[in-house]
C-alpha cells in the first residue's frame, strides 16, 4: 500500500489486487498501461501471474516491473527471462521505482496501434 501512496503522490492512477487471481481479473478489466508485481503474493506465486500475463494475447507485451523481497540471485534472472522491465528489491526507493515505471510506460503502445 505504501507504493500506491507514493505513486499517487506523483500523479499515477493506481488499481490494486491482493492476490494472483484477483490481479488477473483486474488486469483484464482495467487494462493498465503497466503492472507492478510482487513475487510473494498471498495464496500464490507472482511468477504464475507473470506466466499468465505472457501467455495471453492481450497482455503478452504488457510492461511489468517486479518489486519483491525475494532474493535477487535466483529470481532476477527468471523474471528477466519473462520479459520484465525491471527487478527491484524491497525496500525500494521512490526514485528507483519511478524510473522503472517510466521506463515501463515508455514501452507501452496504445491499444490498436502497431509498430511498422
Amino acid at each position: 500500500m505504501a507504493l500506491a501512496i507514493k505513486l499517487q503522490a506523483h500523479g499515477f492512477e493506481i488499481v490494486s489486487a491482493g492476490d494472483g487471481a484477483t490481479a488477473m481479473t483486474v488486469v483484464n478489466r482495467e487494462k493498465p498501461h503497466a503492472v507492478i508485481l510482487d513475487l510473494g503474493l498471498p495464496g500464490g506465486d507472482g511468477f504464475v501471474v507473470l506466466q499468465r500475463l505472457r501467455s495471453l494475447t492481450n497482455t503478452v507485451a504488457l510492461p511489468v516491473v517486479v518489486v519483491t523481497a525475494r532474493p535477487a540471485q535466483t529470481n532476477r534472472a527468471l523474471a528477466l527471462e519473462h520479459g520484465v522491465v525491471a527487478f527491484l528489491q524491497k525496500p525500494v526507493k521512490t526514485a528507483e521505482l519511478l524510473a522503472a515505471l517510466r521506463k515501463a510506460l515508455s514501452q507501452t503502445q496504445p491499444v490498436g496501434s502497431f509498430a511498422d
